[in-house]
């Protein structure tokens, strides 16, 4: 019977230095890399309160509508009754003498009869603040030569949307529905 020599365990070779720190070195720096990008996607998505943003602004939707101008006669006591301090008053009143300006009204409502929702109304120059109910609220126009409102929403819709009825001559006008804070409505103006 041949005798073989007992199996000799294989000796492995030492590892260096470098590799045995290899794999925890690059676990370690995966991990902070890990951290770090989840630490600046972190501050980024966080609101930046030392800076002032500015949402952008949507194109505006584009309307017109037809108005009755109120007359001469009519425009002190109207504008006695509008929002509007004594000074532009007097700048408005003395802008229609000169026949710079016309005054017109648009009475204004919340198609879904939801009061509360705020919107500004810019027309001349002149930006008037109106809470709009389920009811017309009037709104008194000065209205240059250019004949151009802008409606603006200043609080979020309280629906899905926003949906605002102008009374104009012609009866009542369904305006561009708003979705968001960054819309306005440029509603081109013709009073006669």
């Amino acid at each position: 019977m041949t005798s073989y020599p007992p199996p000799q365990p294989e000796l492995q070779k030492p590892r260096s230095q470098q590799t045995s720190h290899a794999a925890p070195l690059a676990l370690c720096l995966a991990s902070v890399f890990a951290l770090g990008g989840g630490f600046y996607a972190y501050t980024h998505a966080q609101p930046d309160t030392t800076h002032t943003h500015t949402t952008p602004q949507i194109a505006p939707f584009q309307a017109a509508s037809q108005l009755a101008m109120l007359s001469l006669d009519q425009a002190p006591k109207a504008l006695a009754q509008a929002p509007f301090d004594p000074t532009t008053r007097a700048k408005i009143m003395a802008a229609l003498q000169r026949g710079d300006m016309r005054l017109a009204q648009l009475p204004l409502l919340d198609a879904a009869g939801t009061p509360g929702q705020i919107i500004d109304v810019t027309s001349a120059g002149i930006t008037q603040r109106i809470v709009l109910t389920g009811s017309f609220q009037p709104v008194l126009l000065p209205i240059t030569i250019a004949g151009a409102v802008t409606i603006t929403p200043v609080t979020p819709p309280h629906n899905a949307a926003l949906s605002i009825i102008a009374m104009t001559a012609l009866g009542p006008q369904a305006l561009p529905s708003f979705t968001a804070l960054n819309q306005a409505i440029e509603l081109g103006v013709i009073v006669q």
